[in-house]
């Protein structure tokens, strides 16, 4: 007769493991195994992770989707910034995924995506150094500032992202990143809060106008009495 501790360990391993493996420890111990198939089972079951686990994990992450963190070249902050990338949609059978498996996809998808990287770094230091050269020396915004107050002008390797009147003077590329930056700025147009503002000034402006108008009205009838 088994010892209860014994038995005990075997029922919580059970339990543990799942139906699948619970049919594979009744077929050793039929086979004559016993309590040594159990240990040999045991000792397999430890390389791997378990099956409740692993099934609660495929769940969970299809409810939720698929997302992994890729390291990319962003030609507009000019460096490699961590960008999020959907491996599959919530609620789609691909996202059926262990955790263990997402993460192999990300380290698939991180080492196609490193040679682009480091060619768009390269590319990005030798324009730095190239944009040096055209700069002459000026540096600091100070100094290009003082340059255009003499000339009328920015310098070699600036721009004037202001006006005339109020310069605002930065590198050729922090310019086209400023240029890129209001583009975008406009394509989204005014927030909700912006435009209650409009509204308001412009009910406001409407009102003045009527206003000036009543006045002229009566200004005009007390000069015809």
């Amino acid at each position: 007769m088994k010892k209860y501790k014994q038995f005990r360990a075997e029922q919580q391993y059970i339990t543990e493991v799942g139906p699948f493996a619970s049919a594979m420890m009744v077929a050793m111990g039929a086979a004559g195994l016993g309590f040594a198939g159990f240990k040999l089972f045991k000792s397999a079951k430890e390389k791997i992770k378990g099956y409740k686990e692993t099934k609660q994990e495929k769940k969970e992450n299809q409810e939720s989707g698929v997302f992994v963190n890729i390291k990319k070249w962003d030609d507009a902050q000019g460096k490699i910034v961590s960008t999020p990338v959907e491996i599959a949609a919530a609620g789609d059978s691909a996202a059926n995924m262990t955790n263990d498996e997402i993460t192999k996809k990300e380290k698939e998808l991180q080492k196609k995506e490193d040679p682009r990287n480091k060619a768009k770094q390269g590319e990005s230091e030798r324009g730095d150094k190239a944009a040096e050269v055209e700069r002459g020396g000026i540096e600091d915004v100070k100094d290009a500032e003082e340059y255009f107050k003499n000339n009328g002008e920015a310098p070699a390797g600036w721009r004037n992202a202001g006006d005339k009147d109020k310069p605002e003077l930065m590198t050729t590329k922090d310019y086209n990143k400023e240029l890129e930056r209001r583009s975008k700025v406009a394509k989204k147009g005014p927030t909700p809060a912006e435009k209650a503002k409009a509204a308001k000034t412009k009910e406001k402006l409407l009102k003045r106008k009527k206003e000036r108008e009543a006045g002229k009205v009566l200004e005009s009838s007390s000069q015809k009495v």
